[in-house]
């Protein structure tokens, strides 16, 4: 399923709606559309009183000038959830298990040391030609190994930041 992504401007929007139904509802006059209360706006919220229901009801207009920036904010949620984006065992955000980085730069370091066994046990692309067949595939297995290094050398975290996980984590 695709989704239209929130812009910034999508996320402001829909927090500067969540702020003024907050007010609302903890018994505040609502924050303007700058997020500020005016001046001259009463500090409590009277839902009877016909001038705070419209100021309420004209602030939260103003937020749905753009309607679809709610529904990006709100579908764009529904949409990561709903594609195992997410880890479905937890309450808060965090990856889906099936993108763990910590497996992923495993099976990445493994596939080095295979790769590093194959040109132990099969030589240099040279060894067989680098017009045949198989030295144009050591040739391409040794290249990206060397991409391979790079990202794991990238990916894997650094001894200082392994020292703050333990203390932290």
């Amino acid at each position: 399923m695709k989704m239209a992504k929130a812009t910034e401007q999508d996320m402001e929007v829909a927090l500067l709606l969540r702020s003024i139904l907050e007010d609302v509802a903890e018994g505040h006059y609502p924050r303007g559309v700058d997020g500020e209360h005016k001046d001259d706006d009463p500090e409590d919220f009277d839902e009877n009183d016909r001038d705070h229901l419209r100021a309420f009801y004209d602030r939260v207009m103003q937020c749905m000038d753009n309607p679809a920036a709610i529904s990006r904010v709100i579908w764009g949620m529904h949409t990561i959830i709903h594609n195992d984006v997410l880890d479905p065992n937890v309450s808060h955000l965090a990856l889906h298990p099936k993108y763990n980085s910590d497996e992923l730069l495993k099976a990445a370091k493994e596939a080095l040391a295979a790769i590093h066994d194959i040109k132990n046990d099969f030589g240099a692309p040279g060894d067989y030609g680098y017009d045949h067949p198989q030295g144009k595939s050591l040739v391409r297995l040794y290249t990206s190994t060397q991409a391979l290094a790079k990202e794991i050398r990238e990916k894997e975290p650094k001894k200082d930041e392994q020292a703050k996980e333990q203390v932290h984590g």
